[in-house]
């Protein structure tokens, strides 16, 4: 049955004489616009088009070639926008209740269009819903232009290169995960004499040149940023001193002896190549900044697996809940479930330690284990919990990890319907092919999937898209101190408004005040997470 005590009691959409005659058509022609209304049940739903002559239009079709069926319109996605919509259709429980997607729709020209579906629940039976309106949009333009501002926040629009800022944080993130972190410098000595002499499109010439140049000697591993005051900064991936100091030297041979022929003459730019380390971050700051602190500590002992080892075998770790909260409310909707160590007093503190040292010694997996069966208990305690898990790369990327993984949430039925499993970005990115895999059994079982430390890494929505993850978690470097950082705000708004357009709810980590609690709800953050708003307890 209905449930009329959710019911908004508005239509969203109306047809027929009911939509204003031609005038109510004009202004959906405006808006890149076509009505539509599904009828029947669930399977047999016939498509009808509220004007065919506007659905031709935005789906770039002949009028009597327009999909007549729910069916036959779905044929016409991509697996994954197909599965979005039914997921989208299958959500109206109620008369009411109402949705709003985006997905690529690739017309018969072979061109990517990107839709707005929005649509409401007229009538039903039961959960099933048997009458539904609602209306496309062509927000092709739109999500171009949100594409574009995400580029434009990470790269340099003259070279393609990253740019200095979102360097420094890749730089930051490598360091922090233990990579190599010596870059090579390119400057151009020379570059003000070249400006003066030729002019500024001469110099910028110069620098698309180099930065060709350049790309011949990079691997997709490899990153590579441009700024005009300090020229190009290479970070190679797996490079020991030795081979980064003949890349150098290449690079070297490649920049310095070779001018560049140009419009504007024979240019030869004094290219000084130096190896640099950059400052190294020291553990304590790494501690510092780790959200899932409990109790601060100065020191960060050295583990073996020895001592992970005796932690799970004498039950020293344990679960602390973290509240993430709807924005607005700020009541929790679901909760972080962070490991804790039980010292023998029974204080609480970080087990930051023993999950580096689990890292090293290939013992996460089991860490990974361990949380999984703890907050099933939890679970089991609390029908009404609903409850957010780390799981790091070393545990996907070990078959018998996941795959006792795997076991275990079959084991828990209906529970594993409220667990969130949240991949780093970097983690996701780095190793698509095994979260994808992973990614869809945790579909299979009802788990839900989110992104962490969204920003930290290198990727677009576009990749992402590809786990159909539920939910971003934006990491705390781009929230902390939100309210008073114009640079944030904007990162921070593109996002929310980026993920609106995929489908995605978009958390907002680290919220320690305030202000910060204000500035995110207005740019549009769906959920809240932070010592503010609650710091982790034991349940």
């Amino acid at each position: 049955m209905s449930s009329p005590r959710q019911h908004s009691g508005r239509k969203l959409f109306t047809f027929g004489p009911r939509s204003g005659g031609e005038s109510g058509f004009t202004a959906f022609s405006l808006l890149g616009a076509a009505p539509f209304s599904l009828r029947g049940p669930k399977g047999s739903r016939i498509l009808n088009w509220g004007h065919k002559a506007l659905a031709a239009q935005l789906l770039d079709t002949m009028a009597d070639k327009l999909p007549q069926t729910n069916m036959a319109y779905q044929e016409t996605l991509s697996a994954t926008s197909a599965r979005l919509r039914r997921s989208a259709l299958e959500s109206l429980k109620f008369d009411g209740a109402r949705y709003t997607i985006s997905y690529a729709l690739q017309d018969e020209k072979g061109q990517i269009r990107w839709i707005e579906e929005s649509a409401e629940r007229v009538s039903g039976d039961n959960d099933s819903a048997t009458y539904i309106e609602g209306v496309f949009k062509d927000i092709t333009n739109e999500y171009q232009s949100k594409t574009q501002a995400a580029y434009d926040m990470r790269y340099d629009t003259l070279t393609g290169f990253y740019n200095a800022v979102y360097f420094q944080d890749i730089l930051l993130h490598q360091q922090a995960a233990g990579h190599t972190a010596q870059i090579i410098q390119i400057n151009i000595n020379n570059a003000g004499d070249i400006a003066a002499v030729y002019g500024a499109s001469a110099l910028d010439y110069v620098y698309q040149s180099l930065a060709r140049r350049i790309s011949g000697e990079v691997s997709p591993d490899d990153f590579v940023a441009f700024d005009r005051s300090k020229g190009y900064s290479l970070l190679f991936c797996g490079f020991g001193s030795e081979n980064l100091l003949s890349r150098a030297k290449k690079l070297a041979y490649i920049l310095r002896c070779i001018p560049i022929e140009s419009p504007y003459g024979t240019l030869h730019p004094e290219c000084e190549i130096t190896i640099e380390t950059p400052q190294a971050i020291k553990r304590q700051a790494i501690e510092s900044s780790f959200r899932n602190l409990c109790t601060p500590s100065a020191d960060l002992p050295e583990l073996t697996d020895a001592d992970v080892m005796q932690a799970l075998e004498q039950e020293l770790f344990c679960l602390a809940y973290q509240p993430i909260c709807q924005s607005g409310t700020r009541m929790p909707i679901y909760y972080e479930a962070l490991l804790r160590v039980k010292d023998k007093n029974g204080k609480l503190s970080t087990a930051f330690p023993y999950i580096l040292a689990a890292e090293k010694h290939g013992l996460i997996g089991r860490i990974d284990l361990f949380v999984l069966r703890a907050a099933h208990k939890d679970l089991v305690r609390d029908p009404k919990l609903n409850i957010a898990l780390n799981v790091s790369a070393g545990s996907i990327a070990a078959p018998d990890v996941v795959n006792a993984y795997v076991r275990i949430l079959e084991a828990m039925g209906n529970d594993a319907k409220r667990v969130t499993v949240e991949l780093t970005e970097t983690m996701a990115v780095d190793n698509i092919g095994v979260a994808n895999s992973f990614a869809a059994r945790l579909r299979s079982m009802g788990c839900a999937l989110a992104i962490d430390d969204f920003g930290t890494g290198h990727s677009s929505f576009q990749t992402l898209m590809g786990l159909e993850a539920q939910t971003i978690k934006i990491d705390g470097s781009y929230v902390k101190g939100i309210a008073v950082d114009q640079m944030k705000q904007n990162f921070v708004r593109m996002m929310a408004e980026m993920a609106q357009v995929f489908g995605l709810k978009i958390v907002a980590e680290m919220i320690d005040n305030e202000a910060d609690t204000l500035m995110c709800e207005r740019l549009g953050v769906d959920y809240l997470q932070g010592f503010f708003l609650g710091k982790p307890t034991i349940l």
